[in-house]
């Protein structure tokens, strides 16, 4: 517990910080062109079609969703985004966003909803990325997400994988986790029915989550 509160601590130091810079943690609307299902598939058409920038790149697009990985190389980081197609992979570089953009992503978190502007283009393992010019902080999660975790036993060499809602108690979690995680709910009744949440309690929550408004639903999950 000491450790989680840490945790949160140290989301809600940052989100101090944010407001310090100036900088709005709980944007109130953002318009992305484009899905990451929609930017892959349209680089790879022109791809097929030759007809990317002799750079390589393909159109200049914006994605919106919630930061789902991050790997930090020093002068550039790379971002797993995921919205309701799916996600993409994002590729932030000093030398293109700026050193003070650069830095102040620092201050983001896993979990955190980010809206990316640039051009898609694929890197040299392959995956198709967009290479950021800027990007916007839409909503600020003051709770880490429950992601899992991997533990190996050491007398057997067992690899045992934790799911995040390991202790089943709480159907409520499960049902605000579908909606953060991006599934759509038209396919919550299904999703919930595989997890043993009662059809009374499921439909409860989904009409009071649908009296919400998108950006309402977003910034009160990640203050939960």
């Amino acid at each position: 517990m000491d450790d989680f509160n840490q945790v949160l601590r140290a989301r809600s130091e940052k989100l101090d910080a944010l407001r310090e810079k100036g900088i709005e943690p709980f944007a109130h609307s953002y318009i992305p062109s484009h899905r990451s299902d929609e930017v892959i598939v349209g680089f790879e058409q022109l791809e097929t079609k030759e007809g990317l920038a002799e750079s390589g790149e393909g159109e200049h697009t914006s994605v919106a969703g919630r930061i789902l990985s991050w790997r930090d190389h020093g002068k550039s980081h790379f971002a797993h985004v995921g919205d309701a197609g799916g996600s993409i992979q994002v590729y932030f570089k000093s030398n293109i966003i700026g050193d003070e953009r650069f830095e102040e992503l620092n201050l983001l978190d896993l979990g955190d909803w980010i809206g990316v502007e640039g051009p898609a283009f694929r890197t040299r393992t392959g995956e198709v990325t967009i290479r950021a010019e800027s990007y916007t902080l839409l909503t600020k999660s003051l709770r880490p997400l429950p992601f899992g975790k991997t533990e190996e036993n050491t007398e057997t060499g067992e690899r045992i994988e934790h799911s995040g809602f390991a202790d089943p108690g709480s159907a409520t979690q499960i049902l605000l986790c579908i909606l953060i995680l991006g599934v759509c709910l038209r396919r919550v009744p299904r999703s919930s029915e595989r997890l043993g949440v009662s059809w009374t309690l499921r439909g409860s929550w989904k009409s009071r989550l649908l009296s919400f408004s998108p950006c309402m639903v977003v910034h009160r999950l990640s203050r939960l």
